[in-house]
């Protein structure tokens, strides 16, 4: 559909890929006129001059999409509810077209995290998210035409993120819905303001009342507040496993890819030798699951390099181990993957191989070593060269709905999924992840090993002990779950870990936890851990190189594990030991739309922890 054979050929050729690629990732297609999307993202508050002097934003494209929107959604709604009156495809329509829909739906596919605007209107604007996606199908209309607007709603949009039968069905308007049965019972309803004020945080409040016939039928307060600022309640973070670490240099960008190479489908190439035990290959799954990541996907030919035989610096971005990073053999994979062997006979210049179950990859006809990056994926290669890391992601509510066959079938081995949060407002309330079950059933389904992680607001011993007992009464009712049973995988192979940063919403330092002390902090950390310990399951700690160096005292902590984050080629610059890193929030992976975390795992944790009978899999 939409010729994506022919763009993606010429996708080779373009230097702007990584932005054709991330717009294909979303839409399903590749854009003709890519200028057209990006002026889709630009808010007016960044307003550029075109060449005949008008200002360019995506105010014009919106007005665009809102019509088209309507018009493709009503096509859907008419076709999908057959028989159904006007008022009710007319209700549907409007409940998914509706504003907090359309914000929802464009962080669900990233597009939140695409938008150029100026920091003020962040805080002013709560309705840039959907403004932007109804600029989004402008564009789309006015590059791929109707069609190409009704297949994104269709296939990209409402099939992941929108339960039809359930939306339908679901009371928005219950001011409506009580005028409505007024007018049918003849009773006179009014609504009365009482106060209007604001806030602390300068939010528009309202208290209202409703008198039926003159009598009071009860009080309510409305709060207008942006979805990111703190009100003291049950503030949800943007997403606190993609930290803003903007002292850490370098930490606020993902490493850029020397090339990207669209995935096609794998066929491994034997190579001729007289040893069975020797093949050269680019397989979807290397042969030691328990102790190597997958490989990146293969081209037509079986090799990583195009087939005229160019320098595989044109593949892998080659950095090397950090000099200041501590990656100790005991950290690294090495069941049986640390032991050298003698080279193989006929490696090949460039690319893959395989011997005698242990994986290298060669440039210049020698096996590269330390942290090296193949087609956005990062992979650790020990000191003979061989692989001695896993793939992995990072997951919350803010990934969607998951496809994770095809997570896996993209090679990643692991997954950690946050279970739940603290709020970062005065009330601290404690939620569990909406997508927690379903990910966690769904993931160790397919295979793929899982931890878990919370984001903590604990401001003290006590409230980091009533997060982590909070975590395993989780975990707990979900081993209870038949669904995670029928699995027969319903196990955790990854350490559960204490996320502890900066409140994502307030960069200034407003949440609950921002103004601890280093020494307090490092207390709700040791409370958190030694307590998950306690309660027969593996702790660990998250937290950007920054935090693990200013805000913790590690020596205190020196007896759980770290996986830290901190956005820079080459490996963390954190110097103590860590067993994960997290070295991207605009990872790529089949079966997620939008960004996601990608992480490389140095420890065996699965064999570690069964072995020992962690997680209580005695």
């Amino acid at each position: 559909m939409f010729s994506n054979i022919k763009d993606r050929i010429r996708l080779l050729f373009r230097k702007d890929r990584e932005s054709y690629l991330r717009f294909y990732k979303m839409l399903g297609f590749y854009p003709k006129d890519i200028s057209i999307y990006e002026q889709a993202l630009l808010h007016k508050s960044l307003s550029v001059k075109s060449e005949k002097g008008r200002l360019l934003n995506n105010e014009r494209l919106e007005f665009l999409g809102d019509a088209i929107l309507d018009a493709v959604v009503a096509d859907i709604v008419y076709k999908r509810f057959e028989g159904k009156r006007e008022g009710f495809l007319t209700n549907t329509r409007s409940k998914i077209v509706q504003r907090e829909t359309l914000n929802r739906l464009a962080i669900e596919i990233g597009l939140d995290k695409l938008i150029k605007y100026t920091a003020r209107q962040s805080s002013h604007n709560s309705y840039m998210c959907g403004n932007a996606f109804e600029a989004l199908v402008g564009a789309i209309y006015l590059d791929r035409g109707y069609r190409a607007c009704k297949y994104f709603m269709e296939h990209r949009i409402i099939g992941p993120y929108i339960n039809l039968e359930k939306i339908s069905r679901k009371e928005v308007n219950f001011k409506a819905k009580l005028i409505e049965w007024s007018q049918k019972n003849r009773f006179e309803v009014t609504f009365e303001l009482i106060t209007q004020s604001h806030d602390q945080g300068y939010n528009p409040t309202f208290e209202s009342e409703v008198l039926v016939e003159g009598i009071s039928g009860g009080k309510g307060n409305l709060i207008i507040v942006d979805k990111d600022q703190d009100v003291g309640t049950l503030d949800d973070p943007e997403d606190p496993m993609a930290p803003s670490h903007s002292d850490d240099a370098g930490s606020d960008k993902a490493p850029e890819d020397t090339v990207i190479i669209p995935p096609v489908s794998s066929t491994p190439v034997s190579s001729a030798t007289s040893s069975s035990a020797v093949t050269t290959s680019v397989p979807s799954s290397l042969p030691n699951s328990s102790t190597t990541a997958s490989v990146p996907p293969a081209t037509s030919s079986g090799s990583l390099l195009p087939s005229s035989g160019a320098d595989l610096s044109s593949v892998i971005s080659s950095a090397g181990t950090n000099s200041s990073s501590s990656v100790h053999t005991s950290s690294v994979l090495s069941s049986s993957n640390t032991t050298s062997s003698a080279p193989p006979f006929n490696p090949p210049e460039n690319g893959w191989y395989t011997y005698e179950g242990k994986t290298y990859l060669y440039q210049n006809s020698k096996p590269v070593t330390g942290y090296q990056t193949a087609n956005g994926v990062t992979y650790y290669f020990n000191s003979s060269g061989v692989l001695s890391s896993k793939a992995g992601i990072d997951v919350s509510k803010f990934q969607g709905d998951i496809d994770w066959n095809k997570v896996k079938n993209d090679g990643v081995e692991f997954a950690i999924i946050r279970i739940g949060y603290r709020g970062y407002g005065s009330a601290g309330t404690i939620a569990k992840d909406p997508k927690f079950l379903q990910n966690i059933i769904n993931a160790t389904n397919v295979g793929i090993d899982c931890g878990l992680y919370f984001f903590t607001q604990a401001t003290t011993k006590a409230e980091a002990e009533e997060e982590a007992a909070k975590v395993v009464e989780w975990i707990n009712e979900a081993k209870r779950n038949t669904a995670w049973t029928a699995a027969g995988k319903k196990k955790l192979t990854y350490p559960i870990y204490f996320d502890t940063e900066m409140s994502t919403s307030s960069p200034s330092g407003t949440g609950r936890a921002d103004k601890l002390t280093k020494a307090q902090r490092t207390e709700t950390a040791l409370a958190f851990c030694n307590k998950i310990k306690s309660l027969g399951y593996y702790p660990g700690i998250y937290a950007s190189t920054s935090w693990l160096n200013n805000q913790l005292n590690m020596s205190t902590l020196s007896a759980f594990d770290v996986w830290v984050a901190h956005y820079i080629t080459g490996g963390p610059t954190y110097k103590g030991d860590y067993r994960m890193w997290q070295y991207t929030s605009k990872g790529t992976v089949s079966g997620i739309y939008g960004d996601v975390d990608r992480n490389v795992g140095l420890f065996d944790y699965p064999d570690y922890i069964q072995k020992n009978g962690l997680n209580n899999l005695k």
